[in-house]
């Protein structure tokens, strides 16, 4: 009895000393600690832009040679291994984003894309292959491994919601996002528009740019979604390439002009 009491408070001894050891590195220890984790994944070198502990270790990482390419890492606390990184589902968004980027500003003027992938969708998804990754690379991934293939493409537009004057090539563009999202077998996904100043366009790309569309549970942080505003933008849903409109249970192809205008109208109330 006394060997095994002995042997449990061994146990604890040595769980509080590994536990205090865990959180008894500093910030350059945990950034120097996520690029060797990060180096051993994908076989690049990355900068760490921010690191921070909340019940687990949470950063935003950039490849050297990219530093537009900014994604999110968790790790566990003890920094033994890393959880979830969004650096596959960056680079596919990007390249996503420099194709639809001309397309865009032919039928809307000054504006950016910035697509988002789900968390999801590359779990599990080979690191050897990073070289090679591309979106139908991903969506075939996907396919064969029953996971959700949607995508949500962001664009905004230097313009305000209720300015008419350029509807047409509006609705030009939602169409052309339905060829894309239609030949490239994604069935559902979506595309959001954005409208504001210029102000409200460099607010939203150089917070993106910092911490991607990642949610940050910080009080003295801001995440995009402290900066987008719910009163000035366009929700255009997708189902096999073809935009819909969905209320309550409920959904309808928007098969017109004027149909679109109803949805902006509604969606600025």
């Amino acid at each position: 009895m006394k060997n095994k009491r002995n042997i449990y408070l061994g146990l604890i001894l040595f769980s509080i000393i590994f536990f205090v050891g865990c959180n008894t590195m500093s910030t350059e220890q945990r950034k120097e600690r996520l690029k060797e984790l990060l180096r051993n994944k994908y076989g690049e070198e990355f900068e760490i832009r921010e690191i921070y502990e909340n019940g687990a270790i949470k950063a935003w990482c950039y490849p050297i040679q990219n530093n537009s390419l900014t994604f999110s890492v968790t790790t566990t606390l003890d920094m033994d291994r890393i959880e979830m990184d969004e650096y596959i589902q960056k680079i596919v968004a990007s390249q996503i984003d420099l194709e639809l980027q001309p397309i865009a500003e032919n039928s809307l003027g000054r504006c950016f894309v910035s697509t988002n992938i789900p968390l999801g969708a590359t779990t599990g998804f080979p690191s050897s292959d990073i070289n090679t990754i591309s979106l139908k690379s991903l969506l075939d991934y996907e396919k064969n491994n029953n996971i959700s293939d949607s995508i949500i493409i962001n664009v905004f537009i230097e313009r305000e919601l209720n300015n008419d004057s350029n509807v047409e090539r509006e609705f030009q563009f939602i169409n052309e996002i339905g060829h894309f999202f239609d030949s490239n077998g994604l069935r559902e996904s979506a595309l959001v528009l954005y409208f504001g100043d210029a102000l409200y366009l460099k607010e939203a790309w150089d917070t993106i740019e910092e911490y991607g569309w990642d949610s940050i549970e910080s009080n003295d942080k801001k995440d995009i979604y402290d900066v987008l505003n719910k009163d000035n933008r366009v929700i255009i849903n997708y189902k096999d390439g073809k935009p819909i409109q969905k209320e309550n249970t409920e959904e309808y192809q928007i098969v017109n002009i004027e149909e679109y205008i109803k949805i902006k109208k509604k969606d600025g109330e």
